[in-house]
């Protein structure tokens, strides 16, 4: 037997896979964005590491091609540039160049707009999923034990309320609706947090002609004692690079292309700056800071309310240094 209706709150990765997923269950899936949706790949205001570099784990790519098969060719097709792990990918760790060494998987570059783009087409294709945009969620709605809906506010400024048989929580990190069930319920939730002051700055740069035909990947890791500053490049889609400077504890991140790449001359290896020092900045810096890391416990929680799944952010934001956020909401 089906469900009548689910509502998913927040349109990121986590969300849509989630409204796809729930799709084959239930008559209709409702999903409510804070943001405007853009027709064409570009960073969303509520998505603030979606300006950062995004690297989709070779899990987090299998269960994609699940729910939406053919999308690795798809995304390959549309200009997702193909790395092979540990050939294309150079990394630098405690003062050395790891030995480079085929391993047969395949990841797939690009930015990360440019994937959630290409995940919210294929879920727009699905008949029994909604997508209504710039809409924000307020409340919950509580009724005993369980959720059964939920209260919002339109763009025009109008209040409503939704009733479902299931409220899937992708609304992110803020913790907004498990914080609305903790101060209205008797629901336990411990909250796990850890220090760990990471900003990105990051630049999206047009290669030049002489490393178009190189698909790479090339990370440079802090080193313990060292340096406080790290950088990751990744080949993406038009033939560009994203490269993310990032730093911990008291580096500052630069603002300023030509700040921006002093910095990253000042890097552990010179790999990175000898690309980007001769390719065309596209658009403007981005910079990002994320002081700590977070786990909410919900699988140790107590009297969670019926009809309620969060999921994503909502549960745990990493470290974004390890690249593992994408997947795990997938």
């Amino acid at each position: 037997m089906k469900l009548n209706k689910v509502i998913v709150i927040g349109s990121g990765i986590g969300g849509l896979c989630a409204a796809a997923a729930l799709s084959s269950v239930a008559e209709s899936v409702q999903i409510y964005c804070k943001d405007l949706r853009p027709e064409t790949p570009s960073a969303r205001k509520y998505a603030p590491q979606g300006n950062h570099i995004s690297i989709l784990l070779q899990a987090g790519l299998y269960n994609l091609e699940t729910l939406f098969p053919n999308l690795h060719n798809e995304l390959i097709t549309s200009g997702s540039a193909e790395i092979r792990a540990g050939s294309d990918q150079q990394i630098h760790v405690n003062g050395k160049w790891i030995h480079n060494r085929p391993l047969d998987l395949l990841m797939l570059g690009q930015s990360r707009p440019f994937l959630e783009h290409a995940i919210l087409k294929r879920v727009q294709q699905i008949s029994s999923v909604s997508i209504q945009n710039n809409t924000k969620i307020n409340h919950l709605i509580l009724d005993d034990t369980k959720v059964s809906g939920v209260s919002g506010t339109t763009e025009e400024g109008d209040a409503f309320t939704d009733f479902a048989d299931l409220v899937i929580d992708a609304s992110g990190m803020s913790g907004q609706f498990s914080n609305q069930l903790v101060n209205s319920t008797d629901m336990t939730l411990d909250t796990e947090y850890m220090d760990i002051g990471i900003f990105y700055s990051t630049a999206f740069i047009k290669k030049p002609e002489k490393y178009l035909a190189l698909k790479e990947n090339i990370s440079i890791i802090p080193e313990p004692g060292k340096s406080q500053i790290g950088a990751a490049l990744v080949d993406i889609e038009n033939d560009s690079w994203c490269v993310s400077l990032h730093g911990r504890d008291n580096a500052t991140p630069p603002k300023d292309f030509k700040e921006w790449l002093k910095f990253s001359k000042e890097l552990p290896d010179l790999r990175i700056w000898e690309r980007v020092s001769e390719g065309e900045l596209i658009g403007k810096i981005q910079t990002f800071k994320k002081p700590k890391a977070l786990w909410r416990h919900f699988e140790r929680c107590t009297n969670l309310p019926e009809r309620y799944v969060p999921l994503g952010d909502t549960i745990n934001s990493l470290n974004p240094i390890f690249g593992q956020g994408m997947t795990m909401a997938i």
